[in-house]
Formats: structure tokens, C-alpha cells, sequence
């Protein structure tokens, strides 16, 4: 279950924003606990057009339901079996849903403080969907954050001398914090190696192998590079072994199984961010091979996709949920 308030056995999910600052931590409790369970002042915020439509109900049905769910009572006659369909769905999503959309709110997935390890992270999408954005806003919220909390990232790029999204990482106060590495074509042409090999050994290899404890390391586009029979070999060892050396790994791709490039992505990234609003037929089988059913799948994808937000991140380590700035939900 969902939960706000602090307890021994829960695990940390996300957070709670209001504006840029953060306000209250959301956490996963192994059992059902109605102590722990998260409340809903009023339950009328249920009665939307989804919710009456889910059930097939007018809106005066819809709220008759409501009411019972206030009373603690039940209604008679015909309305009587979708009134506990509703109401056993209302128990559950207060068990397993949280929900902000219409509030200042977002929920919100940063690094973890004290630069504990970041697990690692795929974010698929294809162009335009706003991956490499998204990486940028978390990296910014770390290093607006407390300095305790501020860790080391190199940004590996075919495009990092040219993509404008990034510029503002670039800014000489985070110039400690900050390190991009260039591997375009041109970056390999203008320095006269005669390899991809000769290149990356002399270029990127050793500032990924001496970063210092709770780095992270994002490369982006890397199947366009040169370099990206090298670049692939070093994501694979990071993805197994960066735990141990407490350095973690966001990578971009354009598709979420992309062979090589992403096989071992499926056992050891925690997180994997895809965008729901584009590729919605492979997404839905992406987590239809998580566990979910077909309906179950469509009904997910259909539901983030609404949101304003346009990402979705599917978290793949216990607890497993699906989360983005207006929408968490355990599955």
C-alpha cells in the first residue's frame, strides 16, 4: 500500500513537490494497513467522467454511490452491484493510488540523498518526446538541492556541443559538479585518433573509471556515436557492477528493446522511463511483459497518457509501480 506517514517497514517511493520545493515523502508498506492508509477529505473528487464511465454511470448514479461511501451504507434495488464494484475500486485506489492532477502537487523521482547509489535508469522515446529534458530536470534539481546531496555527473553525447537543452548544466558555478564528453563524429574527427578504440580509451574510458563514489553517468545517444560498440560494452559493465562502485548509469534509447543495447537494461536498471503519449501499442506490451494483462496494460498506458505529464516511469525493483508528476500507482 500507499502511504504518508513514517513507519519501520516502509520503503521510500517518490516525493511530494509543491512549486520547486519539496513538502512530504510517499512510501510503499508491505500489508494493508488502514492506520497507515492515505485520506481522501472528500470522495466526490471521485466522481469524474472516467470514474462514471468505468462503471457505466449517469451522474446522478455516480453520486447517490458517493453518498453511500460517506454513509457507510448501501444502496437498494439495481444500483446495488455497481455500488460495491465502485466501492471496492475506492478501498483499493486509496490503498494503491495516488492521484494530484487538479492540485499544485507533483510527485516527484530524484536522486536519492546523501549521494547514496541512483540505480540506474533507461529512458526510451523516440525524438522529440522530451528524454533528454527530462534527465536535464533531474540533474538541475540535484544541484539546486543542498550540497550535501550534490553529486558528480559526466553527460556523454553525440549532440553535446550542439543540443541547447543542456546549456544551462554548463554554467560555470556547476563547473565541480558538471563534465560533458563530446562523441560526435566531428569530436572523433577533429582528434586525429586512428579509432573509435584509440579515442575512447583516451577520451572517455578513464573519466568514467575515476569518478569519484555517488556519480552518475548519462549518455545519450550513444548508438550514433562512433564509439558505440565501445560506448555498449561500458553501459553493460556499469548496469552489473556500478553498485559496488556506487556509480550509476542513465542511458537514452530510441526503443525499448533494442537488442544489444538494452538486454541487460531489463535485469538491472530499477527504473525505466518511457512516454506514453507516443508508442502507446509497444509500451502496452512492454508492460503486459511485466505481469500485467492486456486490459490491465492498455488501461495504464491510457490512463498516464491523459496526465499532463509526459513521461511515465515504470519502477522495476519492489515496489513495482508506475509513476509520474500527476499519477502514482502500484501494479
Amino acid at each position: 500500500m500507499l502511504t504518508l506517514r513514517e513507519h519501520p517497514e516502509n520503503t521510500f517511493v517518490a516525493w511530494i513537490y509543491e512549486g520547486k520545493k519539496r513538502r512530504r515523502k510517499i512510501f510503499y508498506h508491505p500489508h494493508k494497513n488502514p492506520d497507515l492508509r492515505m485520506a481522501v477529505k472528500d470522495l466526490r473528487s471521485f466522481n469524474t467522467p472516467k470514474f462514471r464511465d468505468r462503471f457505466k454511470l449517469s451522474h446522478s448514479q455516480a453520486e447517490e454511490i458517493i453518498k453511500h461511501l460517506d454513509d457507510d451504507t448501501a444502496p437498494e434495488g439495481g444500483l446495488q452491484s455497481k455500488f460495491f464494484k465502485a466501492k471496492k475500486y475506492v478501498i483499493n485506489s486509496l490503498y494503491t493510488e495516488m492521484d494530484t492532477s487538479g492540485t499544485k502537487q507533483r510527485i516527484i523521482v530524484d536522486f536519492p540523498e546523501k549521494r547514496e547509489y541512483a540505480y540506474s535508469m533507461l529512458v526510451c522515446a523516440g525524438s522529440g518526446s522530451g528524454k533528454t529534458w527530462f534527465l536535464k530536470e533531474m540533474v538541475m534539481r540535484n544541484l539546486k538541492g543542498k550540497t550535501s546531496h550534490m553529486r558528480k555527473f559526466l553527460w556523454i553525447s553525440n549532440e553535446y556541443g550542439i543540443d541547447k537543452t543542456i546549456e544551462e548544466l554548463k554554467k560555470v558555478k556547476y563547473i565541480n559538479y558538471f563534465e560533458g564528453v563530446d562523441i560526435s563524429d566531428e569530436a572523433f574527427d577533429r582528434s586525429e585518433m586512428d579509432s573509435p578504440q584509440a579515442f575512447f580509451e583516451a577520451e572517455v574510458a578513464p573519466k568514467i573509471d575515476n569518478l569519484p563514489e555517488g556519480s552518475v553517468v548519462i549518455i545519450d545517444d550513444g548508438m550514433d556515436s562512433p564509439l558505440f560498440r565501445q560506448l555498449r560494452r561500458k553501459i553493460n559493465k556499469l548496469l552489473r557492477i556500478g553498485r559496488h562502485k556506487n556509480v550509476a548509469l542513465c542511458y537514452i534509447l530510441h526503443s525499448i528493446k533494442a537488442g544489444l543495447d538494452s538486454q541487460q537494461a531489463s535485469s538491472s536498471c530499477r527504473y525505466y522511463c518511457l512516454f506514453p503519449r507516443s508508442a502507446k501499442g509497444k509500451i502496452t506490451e512492454y508492460l503486459k511483459d511485466q505481469g500485467l494483462t492486456m486490459k490491465e496494460a492498455r488501461q495504464q498506458v491510457a490512463d498516464f497518457s491523459e496526465t499532463k505529464s509526459r513521461h511515465m516511469i515504470v519502477r522495476l525493483h519492489a515496489p513495482t509501480c508506475l509513476i509520474n508528476e500527476q499519477l502514482l500507482r502500484l501494479y
